[in-house]
């Protein structure tokens, strides 16, 4: 695989959610609790890649995600990418949140992407065919900005910060999102991730179910995600 074309697959890419995962690579301080899961959906519209071939790659990219709630402070996410034309990437990561948000202190949670060192997307560090395959520390904090007395309005809504600052494939740099609910079903957050700028906005259903739509560095896409309870499976 030539690295002109590892490049095009270093999306950063946004999932959807504005208070729970919204975008893959990007940790968050909000995790799934016990037995729950979310698996989302990804197709992301690029710009494609030509090789010194002359072949053009990489128009498109199939994301699929599953986040799993092992206990009340630790979650585990599995994230397989398939872009066009080029062999699929997957990471493992783990998530551990020391403590949630009370008062005026914010919810913090640490952990690594990419734990098993598989082949991944790729960093200004590391370009190789495998990508930027080390495991990643991270940290990153969440504080509610403003709260509603009541159910999130387009004149009252709720607004969340969410800052972090992560190792290796994040290049030692710093990265954020601020999430705002307007309704208690319409979401949007906007987002900036390894310098990149990006947004999105979307509808969550009640019954668990979710549509978004945005962009990040001017590459748009769209996500549907299912959140699950399997708290009957294991007895709990």
């Amino acid at each position: 695989m030539k690295l002109a074309a590892v490049a095009c697959v270093a999306l950063l890419l946004v999932a959807g959610g504005a208070f729970a995962k919204d975008i893959v690579s990007m940790p968050e301080a909000t995790i799934m609790g016990p037995t729950q899961v979310e698996l989302g959906y990804i197709y992301w519209d690029l710009d494609p890649v030509q090789l010194p071939s002359g072949a053009w790659v990489c128009d498109y990219a199939h994301v699929y995600e599953l986040f799993f709630g092992v206990t009340k402070n630790v979650e585990v996410d599995v994230v397989h990418v398939v872009p066009e034309d080029l062999p699929d990437l997957t990471e493992l990561n783990i998530y551990w949140n020391l403590w949630r948000e009370k008062g005026w202190r914010p919810a913090v949670t640490v952990g690594a992407t990419n734990i098993y060192g598989a082949r991944w997307l790729p960093s200004s560090e590391r370009t190789g065919p495998r990508g930027d395959d080390r495991i990643s520390p991270f940290v990153v904090a969440a504080k509610t900005l403003r709260a509603p007395d009541g159910p999130p309005s387009w004149l009252d809504p709720a607004i969340r910060l969410q800052v972090g600052y992560g190792w290796n494939y994040r290049e030692d740099k710093s990265f954020g999102i601020l999430q705002f609910a307007f309704t208690p079903t319409v979401r949007a957050a906007a987002q900036y991730y390894r310098d990149e700028w990006g947004g999105l906005i979307g509808w969550e259903s009640p019954r668990g179910w979710a549509i978004y739509a945005g962009a990040l560095g001017g590459d748009p896409w769209v996500t549907v995600r299912l959140n699950l309870d399997l708290s009957g499976v294991f007895g709990k």
